[in-house]
């Protein structure tokens, strides 16, 4: 499936939405009720990535910058 994001705002939205499921995902299967900074991490590893499929990686941001 393809997601057509119009702007970085939405970009920015869908990623760390993935990020927040992929870090509650880690938590979880841990067994716990609350994050920990592994799983921050994580949220920003998977946030990142997701930012990068959609076009929005390091380098497209220096330029916007």
């Amino acid at each position: 499936m393809a997601i057509i994001v119009r702007s970085y705002t939405e970009a920015l939205r869908i990623a760390r939405s993935a990020g927040e499921n992929a870090a509650n995902r880690r938590m979880r299967r841990a067994g716990r009720r609350c994050w920990t900074e592994a799983d921050y991490d994580h949220a920003v590893d998977d946030l990142n990535r997701v930012l990068e499929q959609l076009g929005y990686g390091p380098e497209e941001m220096r330029i916007a910058a």
